[in-house]
Formats: structure tokens, sequence, C-alpha cells
């Protein structure tokens, strides 16, 4: 897992990277570098007691994962949702990816067009030929 730091931004609560973090998305391997940041997960205030807060440490990573591919665009909004719903699988949330998952497929367009608009390669960074990167094992 990437170390982070919250920092304000225009009055909202932000994280950064602070290393690289590295994953594995349909057989390709992806870094995620030191320095991209990110709002966590987009919950509106009102579902927060029933999905949990933006920042919450039980999915972050996941969280900053799914922003990265929502950023840089690398793969389909649909496959970039669909990675969101196996990673919180895999995180023990069985009940609440449901919720997430909905709440990505019905309000995710405004940041996928967004980010469509303002779309930046530097971003990211895309390697390959190196192996396999389990992407709960960081």
């Amino acid at each position: 897992m990437a170390k982070v730091e919250i920092f304000s931004k225009g009055g909202d609560t932000w994280l950064r990277t602070l290393t690289d973090s590295h994953f594995t998305l349909a057989g390709r391997n992806y870094t995620i570098p030191a320095g991209f940041e990110c709002d966590g997960a987009s919950i509106p205030r009102a579902f927060w007691r029933i999905i949990g807060p933006p920042m919450d440490c039980h999915y972050i990573e996941e969280a900053i994962r799914h922003d990265w591919l929502y950023r840089c665009q690398v793969v389909s909004r649909k496959a970039a949702d669909k990675a969101f719903f196996v990673w919180l699988d895999q995180k023990g949330l069985h009940i609440r990816r449901y919720l997430i998952y909905i709440a990505v497929r019905l309000f995710g367009w405004i940041a996928w067009h967004k980010n469509k608009k303002g779309k930046n390669e530097k971003q990211f960074t895309h390697f390959g030929g190196i192996g396999s990167i389990d992407p709960d094992g960081m």
C-alpha cells in the first residue's frame, strides 16, 4: 500500500500519495506515482452512515486506484468500476461493495467526463514485462 498524506484543498479533504503504488488489472501492470492527488471515495455525506466516509481506511487504497483509473482512463469506465467492485470484495466488503458499485455506476460518469476533458498523460505510468503484481500484496 502506498503511503499517503491527507491535506486540505479548496475546503475539501484530499489525499496525496507519497510513494509509488503498483497494481495489476487485466494482465497489465500499472504504477500510481508518488504525488498523485485524489479525494478518496467520493461519497456524499448523506450516505456516510451506510457506506462509510470518503477516507475510510478499510478501502482507501482501492479508492485511490479507482480515482487513478478515472483520471488516466487507461481502461473503460465500466472496467474501472468492475475492478473497484472486485477489490472491495477482496477486502471483505461483501455487502457494502454493492452499494458502492451502484453509486459509481449511477454517478461516476460525472467525474469520468470531467477527467476526459482535462486528461493529462503525465499523471500516469504504464509499464510491462516485469511480471504480475498482486493488487492486494502491496
